[in-house]
């Protein structure tokens, strides 16, 4: 989810004028952003319950 969200940024940043580089960091600091917050704080599971051990069972 968090490469698909922030290829939007990257896109709106071009957009608004910032340089590649500029775009590119931002993207990719949102998305390791969003995979910590995913990976260790467990708030992944509230949006993928799929996921998570219980719905496997």
């Amino acid at each position: 989810m968090a490469l698909i969200s922030n290829t939007d940024v990257y896109a709106d940043m071009i957009e608004k004028g910032a340089t590649k580089k500029e775009a590119a960091w931002v993207a990719l600091g949102s998305t390791a952003a969003m995979f910590s917050v995913d990976r260790f704080a467990h708030l992944g599971e509230i949006f993928y319950d799929d996921l998570t051990a219980e719905s496997i069972k």
